[in-house]
């Protein structure tokens, strides 16, 4: 059975990608979620970001490499219209970063705070480590790192 690419299905890829124009003030990149935070930030001007943790992460994730080529071809002809909306998101989205000044400073010592945010709040019976190596790896850190947060 073969993929038909229909009309409506080009008119409603061209109104997806109007709509993201016209109507969104935000266009957010899952894979860039950090960056997509302090986007959000500065254009609806929250004045601290809220720390977040990552839960209910895929460990055992096959990589991109284990699927047959002959799968990813299926894949990206099934949802070429969808790669498409995908594209002008992503550019939209480096648009954005780009005009918003965020600097690699400014989402290193976020993605840093987040980092100890979700050691420091993991569960007592889900620590793997004694609270005192913790203590101690994010001192190292900060030692290490302290140029982050120097006051300009």
């Amino acid at each position: 059975m073969g993929f038909v690419i229909t009309l409506p299905t080009l008119l409603l890829t061209e109104q997806a990608i109007a709509n993201l124009h016209n109507y969104f003030i935000f266009v957010s990149i899952q894979e860039r979620f950090n960056e997509s935070a302090i986007l959000l930030q500065r254009i609806i001007g929250i004045k601290r970001l809220p720390l977040y943790k990552n839960v209910n992460v895929t460990k055992d994730r096959l990589p991109i490499s284990a699927i047959p080529n002959h799968l990813i071809e299926e894949i990206e002809k099934r949802n070429q219209f969808d790669f498409q909306v995908y594209a002008y998101a992503q550019e939209r989205f480096h648009k954005d970063l780009s005009q918003m000044g965020i600097t690699d400073q400014e989402l290193k010592r976020f993605m840093m705070l987040n980092n100890w945010y979700g050691m420091l709040t993991k569960p007592v019976d889900k620590i793997s480590q004694p609270i005192q190596t913790i203590g101690r790896q994010v001192f190292i850190q900060l030692k290490h790192l302290k140029h982050l947060f120097t006051i300009q």
